[in-house]
């Protein structure tokens, strides 16, 4: 069967529109894809112009140094807290009158411990014509030598304070640990809590 010349014409200019259309999309995609392309060069290229690999290569260098770092901060820090526990940490002092004819608790008796309870007690007796000073060794908290009423004092309330200072930091790393557990909760908050 003939087609017919205006049919044929009509096929041409669908066609024609069809190519037209065609070429607008792939001119289209073309910009669209060199917008792409130039946004991943820039993904792919540092602040500094580098490309991916070598930004990755610099920030696993930097994370290199940092991990180096905190071992050497942790290795200072142990060894600044063996050094620490070797400091005086605790001391007590107990006045007292030596002497019936003294008087205004001259004399004294001071304890000074470390953090392995090593130290000493100074003990200075003052009288109306001299004074006299002796110093004995405290070694795992125990005495070396006997020690007097005032000494023995001195000696149990340094230990208590160290006690006091255990007990205190467990009280505050129970709180944080409750903070985390439960950060709106307020002090006292829960107190009464049920009752109506």
């Amino acid at each position: 069967m003939p087609v017919s010349s205006s049919l044929l014409f009509v096929l041409v200019c669908v066609l024609f529109v069809c190519v037209l259309l065609q070429c607008a999309f792939l001119l289209g995609m073309s910009r669209r894809m060199a917008r792409h392309s130039k946004m991943l060069r820039q993904f792919f290229s540092g602040p500094q112009g580098e490309d991916l690999e070598g930004l990755l290569s610099r920030t696993l260098e930097n994370a290199q140094v940092a991990t180096d770092t905190a071992r050497a901060t942790s290795i200072q820090m142990a060894e600044f807290l063996e050094r620490f526990d070797g400091c005086i940490q605790h001391f007590a002092l107990v006045r007292y009158d030596a002497f019936e004819e003294v008087t205004g608790q001259l004399s004294f008796s001071l304890a000074m411990l470390d953090g392995r309870d090593n130290g000493a007690i100074i003990s200075t007796i003052f009288g109306r014509t001299n004074s006299r000073c002796f110093g004995k060794m405290i070694v795992g908290g125990r005495p070396e030598q006997a020690l007097t009423d005032e000494e023995q004092e001195a000696l149990l309330q340094a230990l208590e304070s160290k006690a006091k200072v255990a007990v205190k930091k467990q009280s505050e790393d129970l709180n944080k640990k409750t903070a985390v557990i439960m950060p709106t909760a307020k002090r006292g908050e829960l107190v009464g809590a049920g009752r109506e």
